[in-house]
């Protein structure tokens, strides 16, 4: 599997050392549409630098990967 078929996937894991707590969460369901809002608490600056990094990765993944499908009527997504 190379970069561009990875899923998009961002992990926080609970550890010892932890440097980003997880403060809140919620969920809610919109016309058939799930929404999760997590909150991530740090006082690390650098465990911060690296959560954002993680996370743009993961979003500039999800957009690339979007833009390449066919739409349902067979153009491309935009």
């Amino acid at each position: 599997m190379n970069a561009q078929e990875m899923p998009a996937l961002f992990m926080l894991s609970s550890s010892d050392q932890e440097r980003m707590a997880l403060k809140t969460f919620s969920s809610s369901t919109t016309n058939g549409k799930a929404t999760v809002k997590i909150t991530l608490e740090t006082t690390d600056m650098y465990a911060l630098a690296s959560c954002l990094k993680d996370l743009g990765e993961v979003f500039e993944r999800h957009k690339k990967r979007n833009s390449k499908r066919p739409s349902a009527t067979g153009g491309a997504n935009v």
